[in-house]
């Protein structure tokens, strides 16, 4: 018997639910979500029940771009239509927040990995503001760019050195640029300015800052190595065979074996990075859709696509060039959303049909667990470090909190009881058994 895992409803939000961000930490201890209604929501742990810490400041209504820095003590956002960028303190939610003048507003905004580092991108201004945590009152320094730019290419590397920017090339040539911010001051131009045939849509490192990949709007993706003197030369392409569409997504694995890609050509690719001079495509899942979520499993094990066409595939990375991907079926709507949890032990995939499924990689045959409550599509989900929630954020303007660990399940139980539970309860109700073990679950 497969159990059922009750949820928390966290109700608050007025509009639509855009993301979800956990502070950081293997425990950690409270949630943010943000949404079209302007007013940020920090939710404690595990009193999920307790109202939350609206965050409120003067802004407008929809909520272009938000992000939350690696140590948990900030939150930036930036809404449509405002000059300038609002800057909570997590540690003291009920203190002014700071504003932070920008030219324009910025769907792009991050924090460096080690925290000094603040970083919002007015894309059609061709600007980025960077300010120093360290001091707040210090003016921000200004990188000009020389277009508009995509709103996913703003990326720290992990390392805390490069600040990657991307233009779409829509006056000028488009332009990846990387600037050095590893010192305390950083130069207004980037130390490389590389020239890509087309506008770069996605950047993602490999967790050892060494590779930068790049998804591409000329249907290409491809390879940066940072570690080079000049990381603009002899970028590596990698191979699509007969290339068919945008490339949506690309992610590299924590080893940095692998490369996947998710194209709107309905192809997911894999690649192997060390096969030999230059990357081979290993293989193309093929979709009745296009393709838009490709993850792989923290064990690199695993590395699944998620497709408009309501369905999933796993493909085993021990086998990747012979084993056939597995189809994970039973979406009724386009799935938008897809992660494995820190463990491996869940796939979860979400989407227009309002539910999320939780798939055992491991028993790939075996119905998957559907976690139903929402009440509109589901676009954004996310586990905690430590694997005990999934959190999912849906369009009916709620967030729910999935307990995954049978000990958790169990100690709501009793609560609710008022008594410790019997071990044939426990088996009866919640459908703990060897199969799904305390360990496990």
């Amino acid at each position: 018997m497969r159990p059922t895992f009750p949820s928390t409803l966290l109700r608050g939000h007025d509009l639509s639910v855009a993301a979800v961000r956990f502070a950081p930490g293997p425990t950690p201890g409270s949630l943010l979500t943000w949404g079209d209604d302007a007013q940020p929501r920090f939710w404690r742990i595990p009193d999920a029940l307790a109202d939350p810490v609206v965050l409120r400041a003067a802004v407008r209504p929809l909520v272009m771009g938000m992000a939350v820095s690696p140590d948990g003590r900030w939150v930036a956002s930036s809404s449509l239509g405002d000059s300038k960028l609002v800057l909570w303190s997590i540690q003291d939610a009920g203190a002014r927040p700071r504003e932070l003048p920008v030219p324009g507003y910025a769907r792009s905004i991050a924090f460096s990995a080690d925290g000094p580092w603040l970083a919002a991108k007015s894309q059609d201004q061709g600007q980025i503001s960077l300010w120093s945590l360290r001091d707040l009152t210090r003016a921000p320094v200004v990188l000009v760019e020389d277009d508009s730019s995509d709103d996913q290419t703003l990326r720290f590397s992990p390392d805390s050195r490069w600040l990657a920017s991307g233009t779409k090339g829509d006056r000028r040539p488009p332009l990846l640029d990387l600037w050095d911010v590893s010192g305390e001051g950083p130069s207004l131009e980037p130390r490389h300015r590389c020239r890509p045939p087309s506008h770069v849509r996605e950047i993602a490192f490999s967790s050892d800052a060494k590779l930068m990949a790049t998804a591409a709007q000329d249907r290409t993706a491809r390879v940066w190595n940072l570690a080079a003197a000049n990381p603009c030369t002899g970028p590596i392409e990698l191979p699509h065979g007969d290339a068919g569409n945008v490339v949506y997504q690309l992610t590299i694995s924590s080893d940095a074996r692998w490369a996947a890609g998710a194209s709107m050509d309905g192809k997911g690719r894999l690649w192997d990075l060390k096969a030999g001079p230059q990357p081979k495509l290993m293989r193309e899942v093929t979709f009745g859709d296009r393709v838009f979520r490709a993850v792989f499993s923290p064990d690199n094990r695993w590395v699944a696509f998620g497709s408009w066409d309501r369905t999933a595939a796993l493909l085993d990375l021990r086998n990747a060039g012979s084993a056939a991907p597995i189809r994970l079926t039973g979406h009724v709507g386009r799935i938008l959303a897809a992660g494995f949890s820190p463990d491996g032990r869940w796939l979860a995939t979400a989407g227009e049909d309002r539910t999320i499924r939780l798939w055992d990689p491991a028993a790939p045959d075996a119905a998957p667990i559907v976690l139903r409550g929402h009440e509109a599509a589901v676009p954004h989900i996310g586990f905690t470090a430590d694997g005990r929630w999934l959190v999912s954020a849906a369009y009916d303007g709620t967030v729910r909190q999935w307990r995954l660990r049978l000990e958790d399940l169990v100690q709501d139980a009793c609560t609710t009881a008022g008594r410790q539970l019997l071990g044939s309860e426990i088996e009866r109700y919640l459908g703990a058994s060897a199969a799904v073990g305390s360990d496990r679950v």
